[in-house]
């Protein structure tokens, strides 16, 4: 079943300005959907956005509350997790898929690295990585919206089908911890301490997401950020070009291609499944865009979009550092 946005407000207490007018059906001139899926602890949303021109074909992607508070992994967050085309059958509302893997189960958002320790640090901090929580401090947590409405805690304590919508978003307040170690194959966990503050905004419409991140360091360490991160499968990156219009070909031979200091835009294709995807990403703050190094690796499970600062080696941070930036995904039908 298909609900408007009305019918999920109302349920709430909340009512739209024009209350009893309710123009969300499909074919209405909504170009999204939503659901929400709760089992146990596991808890996901479905996005399904509307492509451009082939009006049945909707790119869905998921986003997944991650929890694992052992000492190796210590996280509990949301982030996005995949993505995959799907045709609607607007007769009976289901949708069937066409092409997975569009993005993969890897971090789509944003990630850094603590070189304190470079030889022994065990992995990345935050997101799909880690040591990152929104359940620990004071301040942290999430919330979701529907065309810009949150949706209210106790709708999230059972699932709900399609709703009807324009866009989706979510905003997460999350305290970094410090990256344990790993010597000689054995991991060494941290004292947990708070290294960072994080605030990530993810929009979802218009076949696509943007993603801003901010981080706020809260002492000193060397890193280098993620500053754009896209897990791209080979079903949607068979071929790709950045803004020097070069075509390279992905093999999953390991390599990195299209290496390159400056540039930020991936354009990438798959002839056979007939989709494309178009990625750009900046800095906001806190560093100069231009030194940025975008990069696509090149392996058998993604052609992985890159962008870090600095372009090469790390930067120093300090109590009070803030970085900012944004990424784009944007979807097509060929």
């Amino acid at each position: 079943m298909v609900m408007s946005i009305a019918a999920l407000c109302s349920c709430r207490g909340m009512e739209p300005d024009d209350a009893g007018k309710d123009k969300t059906e499909t074919g209405h001139g909504k170009t999204a959907m939503v659901r929400f899926e709760k089992s146990g602890s596991t808890e996901v949303f479905y996005v399904a956005l509307q492509d451009r021109i082939s009006k049945s074909k909707y790119f869905v992607f998921s986003v997944n509350h991650y929890r694992n508070h052992g000492e190796e992994q210590y996280m509990d967050l949301w982030r996005l997790n995949g993505a995959q085309l799907e045709m609607y059958a607007k007769a009976d509302g289901t949708f069937s898929v066409m092409t997975g893997n569009l993005l993969t189960n890897g971090e789509n958002e944003s990630v850094f690295r603590d070189c304190s320790d470079e030889s022994t640090m065990a992995d990345f901090t935050g997101g799909y990585h880690g040591d990152e929580r929104i359940d620990m401090e004071e301040g942290c947590g999430v919330k979701f919206y529907i065309d810009d409405v949150e949706i209210a805690p106790e709708m999230l304590e059972s699932s709900f089908g399609w709703v009807e919508c324009d866009k989706f978003h979510y905003v997460q307040t999350s305290a970094m911890y410090k990256t344990g170690q790993k010597v000689n194959g054995v991991f060494i966990a941290s004292d947990h301490r708070v290294v960072a503050d994080h605030v990530k905004t993810t929009v979802f419409g218009d076949s696509g997401y943007n993603t801003v991140n901010r981080l706020v360091f809260r002492e000193e360490m060397p890193i280098f950020w993620y500053c754009g991160i896209c897990c791209v499968g080979h079903n949607l990156a068979e071929k790709g070009y950045n803004e020097d219009f070069n075509v390279e070909i992905f093999d999953s031979s390991g390599a990195n291609r299209l290496d390159a200091v400056g540039h930020n835009e991936f354009h990438a294709w798959n002839d056979s499944n007939g989709v494309e995807v178009n990625i750009a990403s900046r800095m906001l703050g806190g560093g100069d865009d231009s030194q940025c190094r975008m990069f696509i690796w090149d392996t058998k499970a993604y052609a992985k979009y890159y962008r870090r600062i600095p372009a090469n080696g790390s930067m120093p941070v300090s109590s009070g550092t803030v970085l900012e930036a944004e990424m784009d995904v944007r979807m097509n039908v060929r």
